[in-house]
């Protein structure tokens, strides 16, 4: 019985040895190769060319049409994160997740130009014709955290859920959900155009109105989520709860940082 115990020991070992020596094998991602044309626009649809289009390592410009084509893209994953660039422009950003062999992309791309000039040390608040309000309390920092004093050159964007073009215009996944109560871009810059952000420990008040067809069906509170533009994905950042403020019902957040330019409101 003992003469076992030697054997049986050597076969653990070639056991252990085969599957240390099938941890060196590579493993194998399986490749698609698709194809993607589409068209930049502006905010009246009309081309806008010479537009950077992105999309891993592949780069193309538009044409005096608007126009892009991206052949023969080999892709290691199951979808697809294009970008777009363009001077005076905020970039567009769309992940396309139920990609064919051919796809077809349209972008629209909102103007990147300031709406109001605010001040700091004081409450601030802008109006928008579309349903928007914005109130911020002025505390201000600058990227390297220290205060900011002066003026704030904010660049808004309000996207109602009616908007036509809607789906050419928000950033991530190319599928909109039926219970948006709206969209938001806000960035905060200097007179030179460098990155500002409220201050730790306090924050700013967005308030939605809700439309008339959309109140008797408004739950009290949606989800706020936030564009984080590096992955690509709408990350869930709070909730906006329904309130009555005068004559007019409004859906309420309050945001820390626009970091993240994008929000969205969303039921669950």
């Amino acid at each position: 019985m003992k003469k076992l115990v030697p054997l049986l020991s050597i076969c653990i070992l070639l056991f252990t040895a085969c599957n240390s020596d099938n941890d060196d094998i590579p493993i194998i991602v399986a490749t698609e190769i698709y194809n993607f044309t589409g068209t930049v626009v502006d905010g009246s649809n009309a081309p806008i060319e010479n537009a950077t289009i992105t999309l891993t390592t592949h780069e193309v410009t538009t044409d005096e049409n608007g126009n892009f084509t991206l052949n023969n893209v080999t892709l290691e994953t199951d979808y697809a994160y294009i970008k777009v660039a363009k001077d005076d422009y905020i970039g567009g950003l769309r992940m396309l997740t139920s990609l064919e062999e051919n796809n077809t992309i349209k972008f629209s791309l909102l103007n990147d130009h300031l709406v109001t000039i605010l001040g700091t040390g004081g409450d601030s608040e802008v109006n928008f014709p579309t349903g928007l309000k914005f109130k911020i309390n002025g505390n201000i920092k600058k990227e390297d955290g220290s205060p900011f004093a002066g003026f704030m050159y904010p660049v808004i964007h309000h996207i109602t859920p009616f908007n036509l073009a809607i789906e050419t215009i928000i950033p991530g996944e190319n599928s909109m959900s039926e219970d948006n109560y709206g969209f938001v871009y806000v960035k905060l810059e200097d007179a030179t155009k460098n990155w500002l952000d409220i201050a730790n420990g306090h924050s700013a008040t967005l308030e939605f109105d809700i439309d008339d067809d959309l109140l008797p069906t408004a739950p009290e509170t949606v989800k706020v989520y936030n564009f984080n533009k590096e992955t690509g994905l709408w990350i869930l950042y709070g909730t906006a709860t329904k309130t009555k403020i005068l004559d007019v019902w409004v859906y309420q957040t309050t945001i820390a940082s626009f970091k993240n330019a994008w929000f969205k409101l969303e039921a669950e």
